[in-house]
């Protein structure tokens, strides 16, 4: 060993027998005839690169350094992860080993196909198995496969060594890599996914696939999902979309995910986090006789319909009027300062938050799942789910102002065209379109009664919360009492109904009266609304003052800008009086909640989202249900004959609003306590003495 040059006297010698499979022959000849051989060699570069080990990153990690941007305003420049925080963990949860499913459910211009086209790339050079896009046609397939997956692959150094270098082994349905095979179809050919094992399987815009592929096959969906069988619980299923309707795959996909994750902004000035919603997206209004723009909160409540109007929606998004009001401090943000609060004090899911005994030195946006409200790399540890789903609306994307946002509101509100409700819905709030009914029959409402009597609320931890909505008359109140579960699908049940003739009795129900489940859990009303509408509207508001916080004073209104708005209340209506200090009433859209209540009425008593009757509900209430019909001229509800009582449909809408308004579909169910583990007794070896 001392006879070596310097440069290889540090090397570390290894012992190889002399029949070794990958000795030159040459090499053995020498061994056989002079014994022990000292023999120096090198590994070829080849080799080097074969053995060295990756150092293990998340896709959030890896897409900064290794993805370079082929189309769109960054192209050519690499993924720039401060523009889009909110994608990094959608991509981590992808890749996060226990997850086999993964769904997203997107507006558009949100980012969400270039984190799975990141996360795909991520996995060329991690996973190393086949994968398949299934497009919904073969032109989007061709054109994806061209203009994002192929250019993506070369415009990386790190995915570009990849490449065989032979023309054939990239074409526009298949990529032949040097490690593995990456297939391009489409929802219309049940051959394209045929014969082929494949790890990771990715449905691109599923609302648009064929419900069946001719005669022969199921849905394209089910057909794409029996080639990643061989791999057994290692699979990876992406599926992503704009949502369509409520009875689509993507709705139905998101909602029976395991865990289901929300954005959490943190407002840059009051540092507290909040779930974006449309309802805090504001925006001025033109004064109809000067044509200046008004502030909101400087409109006269004296003002009369007409006098002050919705900024055209092409000014509103040429001169960006809106801003996003946050829930907690009240303060505004443009788009800058919104696109802050997406960041937050930003910290990669891929690192501070997967460090044991990390510290936040401050709130930080972050995705959190909605039933635990953990972070999503915490929940995900500690729960380890199969499968996961992504909310992703446009209000803190990157791309999409929130003066676009409300621009595509204000069409629906001026024009009432249910086209653009449903563009709303499904292009900026990624929630589905629902088929409304304008009529139906009372004995349909009386189908989603359950076996519970009147005053019994649901059990099995169903319940998030008990509310009541009061209908005022000329004489007495109409009123409901209403159980609403927890996420996403805002399940309800009917607790209690009726009609009463003064305060004193609404007082009694609402604080003096008992309510249990089968188990008996007691139960408080938690909230109430009253409408302030009719001749008794100075009565109802000196009563609200008097419940202090626990009923609000609402007003139905039939277009405004938002489906709910506050206003200041400084005069008891219809007179000159002062209220004390003033009040904050709620104006609500009652055309919106109508509309979302008739497609609730029509979910099965069993199926999740339900509206539920109890057991009482009588026929007249069941009619009260039916008393309203959609103008098809000008999409409001209007009542089917005159004079034909419409209270409990009134209530219906109103028990919405408030629910909308505590935001109880983002509340999480409380888990069940796990059992304390005792602890064993440990045994003494100390020598016991005689």
């Amino acid at each position: 060993m001392n006879n070596l040059k310097p440069a290889t006297r540090n090397l570390q010698p290894i012992t190889v027998p002399v029949n070794s499979p990958f000795l030159p022959e040459s090499l053995k000849a020498r061994i056989r005839t002079e014994g022990n051989v000292i023999h120096v060699t090198r590994f070829s570069k080849a080799e080097r690169q074969v053995m060295r080990t990756k150092p293990w990153m998340w896709p959030s990690e890896w897409a900064p350094k290794n993805r370079v941007m082929t189309i769109g305003p960054f192209a050519g420049r690499p993924w720039q992860s401060h523009i889009t925080p909110y994608l990094d963990g959608v991509m981590d949860v992808m890749a996060f080993p226990s997850i086999q499913e993964f769904t997203l459910l997107k507006s558009v211009q949100s980012g969400g196909s270039d984190a799975v086209h990141n996360f795909i790339g991520w996995c060329i050079e991690y996973l190393k198995a086949s994968i398949m896009y299934v497009y919904p046609d073969i032109n989007t397939g061709r054109e994806n496969a061209q203009d994002r997956i192929i250019a993506m692959i070369e415009k990386s150094k790190t995915l570009a060594k990849y490449l065989t270098g032979v023309d054939d082994d990239v074409t526009k349905f298949r990529i032949k890599l040097a490690h593995m095979l990456i297939y391009i179809g489409w929802a219309t050919s049940p051959a394209r996914m045929g014969n082929k094992p494949i790890r990771v399987m990715v449905f691109d815009e599923t609302e648009y696939y064929p419900d069946v592929i001719g005669k022969k096959y199921a849905d394209p969906i089910s057909e794409g999902e029996k080639r990643t069988t061989t791999f057994g619980d290692s699979k990876k299923i992406i599926y992503l979309s704009v949502p369509a309707l409520d009875t689509g795959f993507i709705v139905k996909k998101f909602k029976s995910a395991q865990a289901i994750f929300d954005y959490h902004v943190v407002c840059p000035d009051c540092g507290q986090e909040q779930i974006m919603v449309f309802k805090n997206i504001k925006w001025p209004r033109v004064d109809a006789a000067t044509g200046e723009l008004i502030d909101p909160a400087d409109i006269p409540e004296t003002a009369k319909r007409g006098e002050y109007l919705h900024p055209d929606p092409d000014r509103m998004k040429a001169e960006k009027l809106a801003w996003y009001e946050c829930e907690h401090c009240e303060s505004r943000w443009d788009d800058r300062k919104r696109n802050r609060a997406a960041a937050g004090a930003k910290r990669r899911a891929g690192s501070a938050e997967r460090t044991p005994g990390a510290l936040r030195s401050a709130p930080c946006a972050s995705w959190r799942e909605r039933s635990s409200g953990l972070e999503l790399m915490e929940h995900l540890k500690k729960y380890r789910p199969i499968s996961a789903s992504c909310h992703m609306p446009a209000w803190f994307s990157w791309f999409v102002s929130n003066s676009n946002s409300a621009a595509a509101w204000i069409k629906y509100v001026t024009t009432k065209d249910k086209n653009a409700l449903k563009d709303f819905l499904t292009k900026f709030a990624a929630e589905p379109w629902t088929i409304y009914e304008s009529k139906r029959e009372f004995d349909a409402v009386l189908k989603l009664c359950d076996d519970r009597p009147q005053g019994v609320v649901p059990g099995d931890n169903q319940t998030a919360i008990l509310l009541m909505f009061i209908d005022t008359q000329d004489v007495g109140f109409w009123y409901e009492v209403r159980a609403f579960g927890h996420g996403l699908t805002e399940d309800s049940w009917q607790v209690r109904f009726g009609y009463v003739e003064s305060f004193a009795a609404l007082e009694k129900i609402l604080l003096h009266s008992e309510y249990q489940d089968t188990s008996g859990n007691d139960y408080a009303i938690r909230k109430a609304v009253i409408d302030t509408g009719g001749h008794r509207a100075a009565a109802v508001f000196e009563w609200c003052r008097k419940m202090g916080n626990l009923v609000i004073p609402i007003k139905g209104a039939d277009r405004q800008s938002a489906p709910l708005r506050w206003h200041k209340q400084e005069f008891y209506p219809g007179t000159n009086k002062q209220i004390p200090g003033g009040m904050q009433r709620l104006d609500i859209d009652v055309n919106f909640y109508k509309d979302k209540l008739s497609g609730k009425m029509g979910i099965a008593p069993d199926d999740p989202g339900a509206w539920r009757m109890c057991a009482d509900c009588t026929e007249e209430w069941a009619k009260q249900m039916c008393s309203e019909t959609i103008d098809e001229k000008t999409g409001r509800w209007v009542p089917i004959t005159e004079n034909r009582p419409n209270h409990a449909w009134d209530l219906g809408g109103y028990g919405l609003a408030l629910a909308d308004l505590l935001g109880v579909r983002f509340w999480r169910k409380d888990p069940a306590p796990e059992p304390e583990k005792r602890k064993a007794k440990k045994q003494s070896t100390k020598r016991k003495r005689w």
